[in-house]
């Protein structure tokens, strides 16, 4: 998942685990939406979803990962939903 910014993987540990989340917090340069062309340093959350192959099929989780994203970029889409 290279085209999501995925940048690390972990995988289910047995039948018990059909999916599992991950996440991390970390701050990284990024472009300053209040003043475009400068950079600021900004906290960042990474999520990532490890799930069973043999149970759910890629393209759903991915599309379902991608719907999260959107959600937590957009907190105001939750509202009209």
């Amino acid at each position: 998942m290279p085209k999501l910014g995925a940048e690390s993987l972990a995988g289910t540990r047995g039948y018990q685990e059909v999916t599992k989340w991950h996440g991390t917090h970390k701050k990284r340069a990024v472009e300053d939406p209040k003043n475009p062309g400068q950079v600021a340093i900004r906290p960042m959350m990474y999520l990532a979803l490890s799930y069973d192959h043999r149970i759910i099929d890629g393209a759903e989780a991915v599309g379902f990962l991608i719907h999260i994203k959107d959600m937590i970029e957009k907190p105001e889409r939750l509202l009209l939903a």
